[in-house]
């Protein structure tokens, strides 16, 4: 026997964004971006917020410094 395609089941979810602030049904299946057409992008907002708040975030500190010597290097002024 051949192997039956599955259907494919379009999955929707209802999207809060600065475009529709009161929301709007959206597609999950990703659709081809045309060029020149600037691709829908996501701010995290109140709810990133308030789960960072609740669960906690986490910081990792890297100290990654450039010595004195090398940002005088760059940076001279300029003499007159």
């Amino acid at each position: 026997m051949g192997r039956r395609a599955e259907p494919q089941v379009k999955k929707k979810v209802w999207r809060i964004s600065s475009d529709a602030p009161l929301g709007r049904w959206v597609d999950l299946a990703p659709s081809p971006v045309e060029p020149g057409q600037p691709e829908e992008r996501i701010e995290p907002g109140w709810r990133q917020s308030s789960f960072d708040l609740a669960y906690g975030l986490e910081v990792e500190d890297a100290i990654d410094t450039v010595p004195g010597e090398l940002l005088d290097e760059l940076f001279k002024k300029p003499a007159r």
